[in-house]
């Protein structure tokens, strides 16, 4: 239920993650993408906007901070968990994690249960949705990509089109499709299955930029292509440029002092602001959930890619078995417990304090209310929203930053 003294639209600008789907489902074409401070965010055509508010009562950020625990689902909606990837060598190899996912979707397509999949690309340093029919299509959107896209702004061509789709979303985008289906805005059945990514954040455009100039020592504007996360795993990130190709590995290296996941992803302190505040990292209204299988026993003897499959509904299930049966993928069963440990909520603490500093706005009365956890939890994030301190932070050689963050996040944890 939206809360008349808030002011909805502020708050969709300053928590945005980049799911594009107001803009996919905006009547009158008002909303569209931008940059704010860094971090990606949208803006709104006020000669065109009606007020029709479908974009506020669509926003999965909206609901989970006003709510902050509404995501339509339990927990507990595990069916069976499994590790699989593709059967197809180069699919596996050329995904982000085992290609379960184009492969699966390769399936759909070849036996006639969808007309088109939601699926997104990378061209260049853009990030293009698209409505894959044919299996050949699927290749271009193989791997993993980690920053805004607003690839939900393909609904709206999808709106205008008959059949029946798949769509790969990330719980955001599922989430706020789920709730526009149980409004009638779409028809029930013109999304006949979500594949839905696991996620823990979508980094902030800044963030970027400073991976190629500070990690990489290059200019941004000479580089002309980056590409997503894939080519075996745990993959790597291939970032082209006027001088050359250069190499981003997934986990940061302390020798070359590079790497897309360090001690600024484990804080969060890279995400978009509404990432900080999101309760449904796992997935939880999809089909079937997909992630990496970072599990020690995984990753000591898979250098190529494995899937965590987590499914969720019976419909879901289906699929993977026919999949399975009709050679498309190869799943082992996974005990469930296992996959419940990885889900645990780590970050509730932060969320809660986070959802108070972004909707309150007085820091004197949340400090008051929380004490010196607050605090602490709040200084690394109003020093990294604001430009100013970005920069200095920034500054530093990645090296001394990762030290810093390290030692921040070991103090953070004993007190929380």
């Amino acid at each position: 239920m939206l809360i008349k003294s808030i002011d909805y639209r502020r708050l969709m600008k300053k928590l945005c993650v980049g799911c594009g789907v107001c803009i996919g489902f905006c009547p009158k074409d008002a909303i569209f993408p931008c940059m704010i401070n860094g971090y990606a965010s949208i803006n709104f055509n006020k000669s065109k906007c009606i007020n029709c508010n479908l974009c506020t009562a669509s926003c999965p950020i909206i609901s989970y901070a006003i709510s902050k625990t509404e995501i339509l689902r339990g927990p507990s909606n595990v069916i069976e968990v499994f590790l699989g990837y593709s059967t197809d060598a180069k699919v596996r190899y050329n995904g982000a994690s085992g290609g379960a996912v184009s492969s699966i979707l390769t399936f759909l397509l070849e036996r006639g249960e969808v007309d088109g999949v939601l699926v997104l690309k990378t061209n260049r340093k853009e990030y293009i949705p698209y409505i894959a029919k044919d299996p050949k299509d699927l290749m271009d959107a193989q791997g993993s990509i980690y920053f805004p896209t607003f690839g939900m702004k393909i609904l709206r061509e999808l709106r205008r089109m008959d059949g029946h789709y798949a769509m790969v979303g990330l719980p955001c985008q599922i989430d706020a499709l789920k709730k526009l289906l149980n409004h009638g805005i779409l028809p029930p059945d013109k999304i006949k299955y979500f594949l839905g990514l696991r996620c823990f954040q979508t980094f902030a455009p800044w963030y970027l930029d400073y991976i190629i100039e500070r990690m990489l020592k290059l200019s941004k504007n000479e580089v002309y292509e980056v590409s997503a996360r894939k080519g075996g795993w745990p993959g790597k990130v291939i970032v082209k440029s006027k001088s050359g190709s250069y190499i981003i590995p997934h986990f940061y290296d302390k020798e070359l002092e590079i790497g897309l996941w360090n001690s600024l992803g484990v804080g969060h302190f890279n995400a978009q602001l509404g990432c900080l505040i999101c309760a449904n990292h796992e997935n939880f209204n999809a089909d079937v959930t997909f992630g990496d299988a970072w599990l020690p026993e995984v990753m000591e003897r898979d250098s190529i890619g494995t899937s965590l499959i987590v499914v969720r509904t019976l419909k879901g299930m289906k699929i993977i078995k026919q999949a399975a049966a009709d050679g498309y993928i190869v799943i082992e069963p996974m005990e469930k417990h296992i996959y419940m440990k990885l889900a645990d909520d780590r970050f509730m603490i932060q969320r809660q304090i986070l959802i108070d500093l972004f909707i309150e706005r007085n820091l004197i009365e949340i400090i008051k209310k929380g004490g010196l956890s607050c605090m602490i939890v709040m200084l690394p994030y109003i020093m990294i929203i604001s430009s100013l301190f970005r920069k200095i932070l920034l500054s530093l050689p990645p090296k001394i930053l990762m030290r810093l963050i390290n030692h921040y996040l070991h103090i953070a944890q004993k007190i929380l």
